[in-house]
């Protein structure tokens, strides 16, 4: 269990050391591991009938204390994201407003007198 909650710990804390310049695959992957971890440490917790808090207070209280900087990050991203697909898709209907609709099935007579 110690060694969980440490490795939950440095994980944590070396995210959020370098966590303004992470791209969005970092911070993914971040909290694939962050929640991997936190599964084993629930199951092990499980299987462990009154087990003392104590001394894990401290740590898990430190790694909670990231959670609101963390989000923010996370929130900067996905609005970087939809910002972006907005954009995308602004483009693409501004294109398809000039781009001619013509079937390619349409065939044009010129009628002489």
């Amino acid at each position: 269990m110690d060694k969980l909650i440490d490795e939950l710990d440095l994980l944590t804390v070396q995210f959020v050391e370098r966590m303004d310049q992470a791209t969005y695959e970092e911070v993914e992957k971040f909290v694939e591991d962050r929640e991997k971890l936190v599964l084993s440490i629930r199951q092990k917790w499980t299987l462990k009938d009154n087990q003392d808090v104590e001394p894990y207070k401290n740590k898990i209280a430190r790694v909670l204390s990231y959670d609101s900087a963390i989000e923010a990050v996370i929130h900067k991203l996905k609005t970087e994201a939809e910002q972006h697909l907005g954009k995308s898709a602004q483009a693409k209907r501004q294109r398809a407003a000039y781009e001619p609709q013509v079937s390619p099935d349409a065939f044009m007579f010129d009628k002489k007198n």
